[in-house]
């Protein structure tokens, strides 16, 4: 996702330096936990998801600066990109607590464990829907800065990324609920923190019209992965 995001900053000729660092800051950030409660909707490998999830947050401490070392300063010279260190962490710790509360509701309770995964497609539509109508309310602002030519990068990005993760996860032979988790893990990325990086990398209003290309991205993934994804299963 990073060399496609840089790529793809490129290819558009219509393409500002803020608008390829907004979408290059995108594609290095790890997999968002919305990507779980997807692979929950298209009953895909929930363990799979979160492992993916969990590998690609934590490894994106060293991850991270080594990619925009080598490519993040080639779009804008001479900008010091800010790692996001302890919004990382945070995510980790987001990530784990939950995890060690379910094992243990899953060792101790089983039965309420069994009636929370009853519930959980229809909780995960909640949350999702949830998740979209706060994230357009406080982003509103930006929103409104979304033209055509961002959305074709909001929409080319998710794109390119499931269709990455799901003929990859084909070629290895994997089952339907592998190429499910893979595919979503792939395509959607942690926006939250390519904001938080933008936002304090780069001055104003650069920075917000940087920040503009990961909300449009965050702002349209739900609206178009139901295609690919439901051709999955």
């Amino acid at each position: 996702m990073p060399l496609c995001s840089f790529l793809l900053g490129y290819i558009f000729p219509w393409s500002s330096p803020e608008m390829r660092l907004g979408l290059f800051v995108t594609g290095t950030s790890p997999g968002g936990g919305a990507s779980n409660i997807w692979t929950v909707m298209f009953g895909g490998n929930l363990d799979l998801s979160v492992t993916m999830t969990a590998v690609s947050t934590f490894s994106a401490f060293f991850m991270m600066p080594f990619r925009i070392y080598v490519l993040g300063e080639v779009i804008i010279d001479g900008t010091q990109i800010v790692i996001p260190y302890f919004k990382i962490t945070t995510y980790g710790v987001m990530l784990v607590v939950p995890l060690m509360i379910g094992v243990s509701i899953r060792k101790c309770l089983p039965k309420v464990a069994d009636f929370m995964v009853k519930i959980m497609k229809p909780l995960a539509l909640f949350l999702i829907i949830f998740i979209l109508v706060c994230g357009i309310w406080s982003q509103f602002f930006m929103i409104r800065l979304i033209d055509w030519k961002i959305a074709v990068v909001g929409f080319a990005l998710p794109w390119l990324g499931f269709a990455f993760g799901c003929l990859f996860s084909k070629l290895c032979r994997r089952e339907r609920k592998d190429i499910i988790a893979i595919a979503v893990e792939t395509g959607i990325q942690n926006t939250g923190m390519a904001i938080f990086m933008l936002w304090f990398t780069l001055d104003h209003p650069a920075g917000d019209l940087a920040a503009v290309v990961p909300v449009a991205v965050a702002t349209l993934t739900p609206f178009h992965c139901w295609q690919p994804l439901s051709t999955i299963t």
